[in-house]
């Protein structure tokens, strides 16, 4: 009899990724329900306040470190902890935060969104955040990811509740139509949608061309340079559905509730920052 060595390996396990209840439409998009991952060990400390810290390969409080460390920006609103999830799942670290020191020390920094734009940009500025975002963060070139409406606030000007923006990227953020020649428009738009790829980008890459995103908005960006523009949607009319400029990408559609394109555009992000 021949003794083979049993090698001890990690258990693989199902991650529910945060999709909407609709299989259908998430099955037509060829895009799996779940993703079967081999569990990495991972640590998640809490600190005080609202600071979370994941790491998914070290541990949050590793000294020698190299890997990229992303302040997911805590604003009192939004998908916060689905984004930090996805990223520990990826394996990258990543802090959710609404301490400017730390969103300056991070390798790169996330706005995710779920919410209104006049409420948003009134939490960043009693935070202090619009200023380290439009004057320190974005300028120096760190990678910087806006999600949903960290899309729309990168912006002049909103018109959901009349609101001036960041003024990051100049243009406007306008509401879609309710009918479109006669044609009633559900408003807003829910659910999966094609992005059609305008020009490359290595936050494309390995994500096919009208790949189905997942999208909840009832108000879309209007850039003034359409060159900044790397992704377009159709709703009743077209619409720039993810933008970049420099080290700056920001997206209309959630990565977090995407599958498998959402993680690999979400992952494809965070090697920016390497």
């Amino acid at each position: 009899m021949v003794l083979r060595e049993r090698r001890r390996s990690r258990p693989n396990r199902k991650i529910w990724l945060d999709f909407p209840h609709k299989a259908d439409s998430v099955r037509e998009s060829g895009l799996p329900l779940f993703l079967t991952i081999s569990a990495p060990r991972s640590e998640v400390i809490e600190k005080s306040g609202h600071d979370k810290t994941y790491d998914s390969t070290r541990g949050p409080n590793y000294e020698g470190a190299l890997d990229p460390m992303f302040a997911i920006i805590d604003y009192k609103a939004g998908n916060l902890t689905s984004v930090a999830h996805a990223l520990k799942h990826l394996g990258h670290r990543c802090e959710i935060t609404d301490s400017p020191e730390k969103i300056r020390r991070a390798d790169g920094a996330i706005l995710p969104g779920v919410g209104a734009a006049g409420a948003t940009m009134r939490n960043l500025r009693v935070l202090g955040l619009d200023r380290v975002l439009r004057d320190e963060v974005i300028p120096a070139g760190k990678p910087f990811l806006g999600i949903c409406i960290g899309i729309q606030v990168l912006f002049d000007h909103s018109d959901e509740d009349e609101e001036d923006c960041l003024g990051v990227i100049r243009g406007r953020v306008a509401k879609y139509p309710t009918s479109i020649e006669g044609r009633v428009l559900k408003v807003p738009q829910i659910g999966w949608n094609r992005v059609l790829q305008l020009r490359r980008h290595r936050v494309f890459e390995g994500v096919p061309d009208n790949t189905r995103f997942y999208f909840v908005n009832s108000f879309y960006p209007i850039p003034d340079d359409p060159e900044v523009v790397i992704g377009e949607g159709e709703y009743g009319l077209r619409f720039a559905a993810a933008i970049a400029q420099g080290n700056l990408v920001a997206t209309q559609f959630h990565l977090e509730k995407s599958g498998a394109a959402g993680l690999r555009f979400l992952d494809n992000f965070c090697k920016m920052a390497a």
